[in-house]
């Protein structure tokens, strides 16, 4: 069941959440004493919640800020998520090249890498349990 309170939770929820996100990185990176850094982060969060607001009655938009939706808007989810992460494994694996390749161990990268692949091999477990 649907209610008013449900709607504005849907409406704001994801851009409040952004802003005490930027919020919360833009402390951390000021008290590292990068205070234009943090307010940069703080203003890219800011905008990502104000395009939600504006223009979140627009499909491409709305489907930002959600999950639900019909058919054909959880498929494009679905593909939009499985191409971006492979690209971002792909990013991940050429950072880890790289930093191999300049004389580091490759540690950061190689520890985003077991975060994502396992974070992959626990879903295709969790979902193909479930149905």
């Amino acid at each position: 069941m649907s209610t008013a309170t449900d709607g504005a939770r849907g409406r704001w929820g994801v851009p409040l959440t952004g802003v005490v996100l930027g919020a919360a990185m833009c402390v951390a990176s000021g008290l590292n004493g990068r205070w234009g850094l943090g307010l940069a982060m703080l203003g890219i969060m800011v905008a990502y919640g104000a395009l939600l607001l504006l223009f979140g009655g627009r499909e491409p938009v709305a489907m930002l800020a959600r999950e639900d939706g019909d058919e054909r808007q959880r498929a494009i989810q679905a593909r939009a998520s499985h191409i971006s992460f492979n690209l971002l494994a792909v990013f991940v694996v050429g950072g880890f090249v790289v930093d191999l390749a300049r004389g580091g161990d490759g540690m950061p990268w190689a520890v985003i890498a077991a975060v994502g692949g396992g974070a992959y091999i626990a879903t295709v477990a969790v979902l193909s349990r479930r149905g």
